[in-house]
């Protein structure tokens, strides 16, 4: 059997069945196998920063979220050693709601094994669940599970978000950025995430970070074309400065502008673009208060200085 690695911005890998499909959705990564038409997803992973959590703490969460389901069978909990780290596993026997394959209106007895490993001193946790058919389980473990397991390894030069803030990874496009642990999450979906100082008495975001795919060659002269149109058209906004500059380890280039909001608030804003090699383009966006500015530009040259760009993705 042939595998790929999939490669997490918390500072892991697994290996996963080639011809199984890999896709996103907020933070969690989602396996889908062309074989198992029974299950959705044979495969999902949920990293998420925590603080020191223990494994006993792990298991009661677990537990609790497992017994949610209706008619669940929790069984074989044990405590775990995977690439010398402690965690906790269980087994999980239910009935899934969806219809069947066969579109007939039983539902299907399925069993999943759920494995939770705490991360870099418990600093971070992931949370991996392999689901199969009830009745192919047993082979489902042995031919997949095992070997996955198998493969699991920690990158050896992982670096933690310095003290004082917290990581958000996006694996599908392979970027992670670091923010103040205290700072507002005030916008979230699959293209865009926007943090807000608690500081912050208008309603403005003063990270935000926007990514996404476009069909065909895009390069970064393209992509800051786009950029300047979108001040052209905007009657409230100013370019005041553009320079060269590196994000993540790769060439970037900034544009610092000045924008009147709602409110007649002068603000001051720098967009720093940059374009992946796996071709996403990144719109890093610092803004704050023209007259409340050095204030917030240490944490903005920190989000700038330790922004995550993944080796896959670097030229």
């Amino acid at each position: 059997m042939q595998f790929e690695t999939f490669v997490s911005l918390y500072g892991f890998s697994l290996c996963y069945p080639a011809n199984w499909m890999q896709s996103f959705d907020l933070g969690r990564a989602l396996f889908s196998s062309p074989k198992r038409s029974g299950v959705l997803y044979p495969l999902t992973i949920n990293t998420v920063q925590t603080n020191s959590p223990s494994t006993t703490a792990l298991a009661d969460q677990i537990r609790r979220t497992c017994l949610k389901i209706d008619g669940a069978e929790l069984f074989d909990e044990q405590t775990i050693q995977l690439c010398g780290l402690d965690g906790y596993s269980c087994s999980i026997r239910y009935a899934d709601s969806a219809p069947a394959p066969d579109d007939s209106s039983q539902s299907v007895s399925k069993q999943a094994l759920v494995l939770a490993l705490p991360l870099h001193s418990g600093k971070a946790t992931t949370l991996m669940t392999f689901n199969s058919e009830l009745e192919t389980f047993a082979t489902f473990n042995q031919e997949y599970v095992q070997p996955m397991l198998t493969s699991f390894q920690l990158e050896k030069e992982y670096r933690l978000p310095a003290e004082g803030y917290r990581r958000l990874a996006r694996d599908e496009y392979g970027i992670a950025i670091d923010f103040p642990k205290n700072w507002l999450i005030s916008g979230l979906d699959q293209q865009n995430v926007a943090f807000r100082s608690p500081k912050q008495r208008w309603q403005i975001d003063n990270i935000s970070l926007v990514t996404s795919r476009r069909e065909g060659a895009h390069t970064l002269r393209d992509f800051c074309a786009l950029a300047r149109s979108s001040f052209q058209s905007d009657a409230d906004a100013e370019v005041i400065g553009e320079h060269k500059s590196t994000l993540g380890g790769l060439p970037s280039y900034s544009i610092e502008y000045t924008i009147v909001d709602r409110l007649q608030v002068l603000n001051q804003g720098r967009q720093t673009l940059t374009v992946t090699s796996n071709g996403t383009l990144v719109n890093l966006t610092t803004l704050a208060p023209k007259d409340k500015l050095d204030e917030y530009t240490p944490t903005f040259q920190a989000v700038h200085e330790n922004f995550i760009i993944k080796s896959d993705a670097l030229p």
